[in-house]
């Protein structure tokens, strides 16, 4: 599942331009869409249900709401799915990529607070890297 999410998220599976939906979005929200990000993101949400898939899957939807790159920007929800990354213990079926998942969430959330993106706090930017 996440192989599958990680595939859409960074190739065009899909040409959102050559289906019906991309005009439909389109009209609606007045905004093209990007077919292959949301689908990757609906896998890396299915993706965080397993041990050992779960921080990276995590990580990159906190990364998705981060770049808003699915029209829905919060900084909010990339905090809380950073949070979560950090929060996870570390078991046999996931304690290659925790430790490092770890890492780049505690950096993604300094940078938050480094730029302002939570509140500007350099004291807990400074905390995290």
């Amino acid at each position: 599942m996440f192989n599958t999410a990680v595939l859409f998220n960074s190739f065009s599976i899909f040409e959102a331009e050559d289906l019906a939906i991309g005009d439909y979005f389109r009209a609606t929200y007045g905004k093209k869409m990007n077919l292959n990000k949301h689908i990757g993101k609906y896998f890396f949400e299915q993706s965080t249900k397993f041990t050992n898939t779960q921080a990276e899957a995590d990580l990159k939807l906190g990364d998705i709401y981060y770049e808003g790159s699915t029209g829905e920007q919060s900084f909010q929800r990339a905090h809380e799915q950073y949070r979560k990354v950090i929060n996870q213990r570390e078991s046999e079926h996931n304690k290659d990529s925790l430790m490092s998942a770890k890492e780049q969430a505690y950096f993604n959330i300094a940078l938050m607070h480094h730029f302002g993106h939570l509140d500007l706090d350099l004291d807990k930017a400074d905390e995290h890297y």
